[in-house]
């Protein structure tokens, strides 16, 4: 086993675990799915970003701060105000930052 890789809880070895996709977990397992070590983060401000990107499916909306993000659909544009009086909260993946490690 790699050192500077967790080995995966379930599997028990490192040989299929990689980083993981988005800001809430830093190891991945590729042979069963699991995802652990997770990462301190925050929601990015609404002011920090020009434009918010919105679907325009209202049902388990998020906002967007990178129009390509994988979680989106066909899109509505919003400014920093808009986006901070809207109903719905930032995306997963792209609205929120991961806060460095110390």
């Amino acid at each position: 086993m790699s050192d500077d890789i967790e080995p995966c809880p379930n599997c028990k070895t490192d040989l299929l675990v990689g980083g993981a996709q988005g800001p809430y977990y830093r190891w991945q397992c590729h042979g069963c799915g699991e995802r652990w070590g997770t990462l301190p983060n925050e929601p990015i401000d609404y002011d920090a970003v020009a434009t918010w990107f919105e679907p325009r499916s209202p049902d388990g909306t998020r906002l967007h701060t990178d129009r390509n993000c994988p979680s989106t659909d066909t899109i509505l544009t919003r400014t920093p105000a808009e986006a901070k009086d809207s109903r719905h909260g930032r995306c997963l993946t792209c609205g929120h930052t991961v806060i460095a490690d110390e």
